[in-house]
């Protein structure tokens, strides 16, 4: 019993230890914390995803586009292959462009 009192103890006096660091490190106002978290891996890695995703459903826009150039042109009718691409195409489009937007006045 008393092994177990005193590694209660040690884990409640590293936990205050932790808590009472110096609070120069952690950011105070709510604008210092979310430059905090902008500014951090996660959120980076998650925009950089973002960015790429962005890029990649542009390039199959193009590609939407192209089927659409070549039916005016005769060269081939694979549009309607496509369904409702351009409406879901434009809601993808909307939805980056908010996250952006987010992106760029959280920064």
């Amino acid at each position: 019993r008393e092994a177990a009192r005193r590694k209660v103890a040690h884990q409640k006096s590293s936990f205050d230890a932790f808590a009472k660091q110096d609070s120069t490190d952690s950011p105070q106002s709510m604008r210092q914390r979310v430059a905090h978290v902008m500014q951090g891996r996660i959120a980076t890695a998650i925009i950089a995803a973002s960015i790429l995703a962005n890029t990649a459903v542009m390039y199959v826009q193009l590609q939407l586009l192209g089927s659409i150039a070549n039916a005016s042109l005769g060269l081939g009718n694979t549009v309607g292959s496509w369904g409702s691409a351009e409406e879901v195409f434009k809601g993808i489009e909307y939805g980056f462009g908010v996250f952006f937007l987010l992106e760029f006045l959280l920064n």
